[in-house]
């Protein structure tokens, strides 16, 4: 029996759920707040604005390579699709799974995911 949209979305959602809630009482709160302790909020905005900046780059590079395979996106597509496969690189256990959510979320929108 095939479990239809809405129930398998309900199960990842519970699942990440119970995820998170094993990791928050895996996390030691002390080392948590000992390390933030000299955190600086005043260098938050420069940051962001640099990571927002190199994926902004990022995304024309691969517009660039997109363009020569015939495939056409904006520019917003393609960062939108950069940042969640940064987000992915960055919380999940393998190096490629951003690059999968990229091709995957282009190619849908475009209709030539083999292609890309």
């Amino acid at each position: 029996m095939a479990i239809g949209k809405k129930q398998f979305t309900a199960v990842r959602v519970v699942v990440s759920l119970g995820l998170l809630a094993a990791l928050a009482f895996m996390i030691d709160l002390r080392a948590v707040a000992s390390s933030f302790a000299g955190f600086r909020a005043a260098w938050l905005a420069p940051v962001f604005a640099l990571i927002s900046f190199a994926v902004l780059v990022s995304a024309a590079k691969w517009g660039l390579i997109l363009d020569a395979l015939g495939v056409r996106a904006s520019l917003g597509e393609l960062y939108r699709a950069y940042s969640i496969g940064f987000f992915f690189n960055n919380f999940l256990p393998s190096s490629i799974g951003g690059d999968g959510a990229r091709i995957l979320i282009v190619g849908k929108r475009k209709g030539s995911g083999a292609a890309i």
